[in-house]
């Protein structure tokens, strides 16, 4: 079942200049992590009563993991496999298949058809 809203993730100029802005709001970084294959930095930061922010500098906007990651919403779920199958059901495309993840446990992503990114994930 899905739990709520995790997180927004968007593409930043500056990672660096990106983290200092939303720490100055009261967010603070969880974790760093890079994918050097799609070319990006990104840091995950989380607010005390806020949600999450995930920021990604990209180095090749073009690379399919990249355009995949830019603009995203994700939510929290207690059981990804379920949840990933009612969205499939309704006729979202699978984008990104269950992975273990650097941040959370797993994700998958799916793409509805308007071209809009959804991450689906668990703690």
């Amino acid at each position: 079942m899905i739990k709520g809203l995790h997180h927004v993730g968007f593409e930043v100029k500056d990672l660096e200049d990106s983290i200092k802005y939303y720490e100055s709001l009261g967010f603070s970084v969880v974790k760093r992590f890079e994918y050097e294959a799609a070319g990006f930095k990104a840091a995950m930061m989380k607010g005390k009563q806020l949600g999450g922010v995930e920021l990604f500098q990209l180095n090749d906007p073009e690379h399919e993991l990249a355009r995949k990651v830019r603009r995203h919403i994700a939510f929290e779920t207690d059981n990804l496999d379920t949840d990933l199958q009612k969205f499939l059901d309704e006729g979202y495309k699978l984008s990104i298949p269950i992975t273990e993840g650097r941040v959370v446990k797993r994700y998958a992503y799916v793409q509805d058809k308007f071209n809009n990114f959804i991450e689906l994930l668990e703690q």
